[in-house]
């Protein structure tokens, strides 16, 4: 979890200075507090939005059935 927290710590400090940072991850619930653009793909993109839009975008591409865990505080912020 520490190593975790230095690597999340140290992209916020990269994309405050401007810096762009594509991260490839199924951890879609705890990276969306740290991005500002999720892009899902699945041989092609699947859906595009804000981490804010995603539970919907979700649910579009996976069925009512997909449950979406936002982490708010804790560990990462």
């Amino acid at each position: 979890v520490k190593v975790q927290k230095a690597f999340y710590d140290l992209l916020k400090k990269l994309n405050k200075k401007g810096i762009t940072i594509i991260l490839v991850t199924h951890e879609v619930g705890v990276l969306s507090s740290l991005v500002k653009k999720v892009i899902c793909i699945n041989h092609q993109i699947c859906c595009m939005g804000k981490p804010k839009e995603m539970p919907k975008l979700l649910k579009q591409m996976y069925g009512e059935d997909i449950i979406h865990h936002h982490h708010k505080g804790g560990h990462y912020d």
